[in-house]
């Protein structure tokens, strides 16, 4: 590789061998101590060279006795990764450019977003009657704007011709039921009933009406119902579908009053799970390798427990055939499991006890950044705040709407005359429903952004900590910055936001798209009609391909 005019046989280091950064690696002190083979060359040890092992650090440079070591890694233990991969601190003495803030263009884009978003809420907080009109989305509603109840549900007598008129049963009415309710029937009218109803909505809402209401008990026909959310549907018939009632396809507002309804058990089984996960992460801090084997047993006795568990209540006398037979084959297959999963135990135990190890060495760093146990505080904090704003907008805009009262002329029996009662009907604003595209996609971009964010913080401050060196005397970390987790917080602040905004952005849409193509290889029917494989295999290609982004 080299001439014979470029090799050299004296102690000298050639001009090639120079380092790097300019400086001269000087003899290594273990080469001149005694017992065992010296280095004899300039140096020194090739594994542990003295240049790297002693350092001044540029925080006190006046402590001329100050050396340093790596952590010890856990693939490595005879070793000091700081060493090994051959870091030292260097004084840079050029010029430093003033630093900007990365990805200018997605940051200003998210911030508008989060601007847009803000001015939604307020338009949607600033509507009249919102706790009037929640009920829609938390229960049944009647023909006059009354809650039916958490156990009632709403019977449509005319679905078809009066989807709005709505009357409040405790069960569901079948083809051979009469449903029997007392009615306030206008008894006269200073305009034309027929002229009203003709008539548009709004025309309708602003007619004057002096009337008189008298009570009346009628009796409508029921016909084959089942109970759908809050509704009673019909049974076997394709009106079940393309009926326009109120509450009968509002499949986003049933699942949004649900959650209004349950937000509290919501927030404590949050808040719950944070606690454990909190304090099981202290634990691993004390014991990492003890704590992982002890949950490694406490899964398999879980296994255990609930294949007894199960098995006994097969032999419940009180249950049919069926469902003791089905019990009989949940105890075998949890069985089953727990034979499976001791054997991967078995076979991957090694395996375990390494990442036992893992587990104590990358929870050392809570050792003097105690700071870092605040950072999954924080992001909790900051995500159910955003969970919760989010969650009050979608109400707000599922609620938004106008409520008007129309009369109408209502069929009973056969034997019985048409009664005329107002109607209340709640016309939903079909623009803030829009826009809940628009707020859904904003909280998803939200979320992602405040988890990339976290991300980008813990991976700064860890890798402070583990590429500072390690004081010898006292074993602390010798931080060039007084607080590593305020300095990674702040610097990811300023500097990164943009950053995690365009991940975000990127990774949003495919995995809403990638979501999409899943539930439909999901949910796909076999009696699909055209060529159900031609469709199959461009489903799934289109999942690979988004798997593979």
């Amino acid at each position: 590789m080299f001439s014979r005019a470029q090799r050299t046989s004296s102690g000298s280091m050639p001009g090639w061998m120079s380092s790097p950064t300019g400086e001269t690696p000087p003899t290594s002190a273990r080469g001149r101590k005694g017992g065992g083979r010296a280095h004899t060359s300039s140096f020194g040890d090739p594994s542990q060279p003295s240049w790297l092992n002693e350092t001044t650090p540029r925080a006190a440079p006046s402590v001329t006795s100050w050396t340093a070591t790596g952590e010890g890694d856990p693939l490595l233990p005879n070793k000091d990764t700081y060493v090994d991969i051959g870091l030292t601190r260097r004084h840079f003495k050029g010029p430093l450019g003033k630093r900007y803030s990365t990805d200018m263009l997605c940051f200003l884009l998210f911030g508008l977003y989060m601007v847009g978003m803000v001015a939604l809420g307020i338009v949607a907080f600033v509507q009249d009657g919102l706790s009037d009109k929640a009920i829609y989305l938390t229960e049944g509603v009647d023909f006059q704007g009354h809650g039916c109840g958490s156990n009632g549900a709403v019977f449509y007598p005319h679905y078809q011709s009066h989807p709005d008129f709505g009357i409040c049963v405790s069960e569901c009415p079948n083809e051979t039921s009469r449903v029997q309710v007392t009615l306030p029937v206008l008894a006269s009218l200073s305009s034309n009933a027929s002229n009203v109803i003709g008539a548009t909505n709004m025309d309708a809402a602003n007619a004057t009406t002096s009337s008189t209401t008298v009570m009346r008990t009628v009796t409508f026909p029921g016909y084959a119902t089942i109970k759908q959310g809050y509704v009673c549907a019909p049974v076997g018939a394709l009106d079940a579908v393309v009926a326009d009632t109120t509450q009968l396809n509002d499949v986003f507002g049933l699942y949004i009053g649900a959650i209004r309804e349950n937000w509290e058990p919501l927030l404590y089984s949050a808040g719950t799970c944070l606690g454990l996960a909190t304090l099981y992460l202290i634990l691993l801090r004390f014991g990492g390798c003890f704590i992982l084997g002890l949950s490694v047993v406490a899964f398999q006795a879980a296994l255990v427990a609930a294949a007894v568990y199960i098995w006994s209540l097969s032999t419940n006398d009180t249950l049919d055939r069926h469902a003791q037979n089905i019990l009989l084959i949940a105890a075998v297959f949890l069985v089953c499991g727990a034979m499976a999963y001791f054997l991967a135990v078995v076979v991957l135990v090694q395996r375990l006890l390494l990442a036992g190890k893992y587990l104590v060495f990358g929870t050392r760093v809570f050792s003097q950044m105690n700071k870092m146990v605040l950072i999954p505080f924080l992001y909790s904090f900051a995500l159910v705040a955003a969970l919760a704003w989010g969650l009050a907008v979608t109400v707000c805009l599922f609620t938004a709407g106008t409520t008007i009262d129309v009369p109408e002329t209502i069929p009973v029996e056969s034997t019985h005359a048409p009664v005329t009662v107002l109607v209340r009907s709640f016309e939903r604003d079909s623009t803030l429903r829009w826009l809940f595209v628009y707020h859904a996609f904003g909280m998803y971009w939200l979320v992602s952004v405040l988890l990339a964010l976290v991300d980008m913080t813990v991976a700064m401050a860890v890798a402070v900590w583990y590429f500072t060196p390690t004081d010898r005397q006292t074993k602390a970390k010798a931080f060039d910055v007084a607080d590593p987790v305020q300095f990674s917080i702040s610097t990811i602040l300023k500097y990164h936001v943009g950053t995690a905004a365009f991940s975000a952005l990127v990774v949003a849409p495919v995995r809403y798209i990638r979501n999409f193509f899943m539930y439909i290889d999901a949910n796909k029917e076999v009696e699909a009609g055209g060529n159900w494989f031609s469709q199959l295999s461009s489903t799934l290609c289109c999942v690979r391909w988004f798997s593979m982004l």
